[in-house]
């Protein structure tokens, strides 16, 4: 049976999966305004967090406030440390490729490997690419600017 990993792309065999953006943040999360940011495949765009999805997170309440990049399945979070720091006022390209065997998703960071995450891929039917911000405090705005986003697959041999 094929998996789905996003609308419009349905694992048959070996295929290699890509997606991207390249993001800019006006204001960085504190105590006014706190926010949760989400960029990926995800099955929720409502409140709260995802039940399936790879994506990248960030919040300054957790992990230092540094990115994270995260797998959900069935509603079980595994997470790991990108090691890089939120920063806002800047373009910065963000980037997962999940492997030809479905195994394993890499997270990057503009250009740089930054984490990886070898178990617990979500097989659940998502959308293609999603992002939100989840503001949860504060009476101030927050921002997501987005200048591109693309999604790419490769087979493994011609079809």
């Amino acid at each position: 049976m094929p998996t789905a990993y996003a609308a419009g792309f349905t694992r048959i065999g070996s295929q290699k999966i890509n997606i991207g953006a390249r993001a800019y943040f006006d204001t960085t999360s504190a105590a006014n305004p706190t926010y949760i940011a989400y960029m990926g495949i995800f099955d929720n765009l409502g409140p709260g967090d995802m039940t399936d999805g790879l994506y990248f997170r960030y919040t300054h309440s957790e992990n230092g406030g540094r990115w994270q990049g995260v797998s959900d399945v069935g509603g079980v979070r595994t997470t790991a440390d990108t090691g890089v720091a939120f920063s806002a006022g800047a373009f910065n390209v963000f980037e997962i490729e999940i492997n030809q065997a479905g195994n394993e998703a890499k997270f990057y960071i503009n250009g740089s490997l930054v984490a990886t995450i070898s178990a617990s891929l979500t097989t659940a039917v998502l959308r293609a690419f999603e992002y939100k911000i989840e503001k949860s405090a504060g009476a101030s705005g927050a921002s997501m600017l987005l200048d591109w986003i693309y999604i790419q697959t490769q087979r493994a041999s011609v079809r």
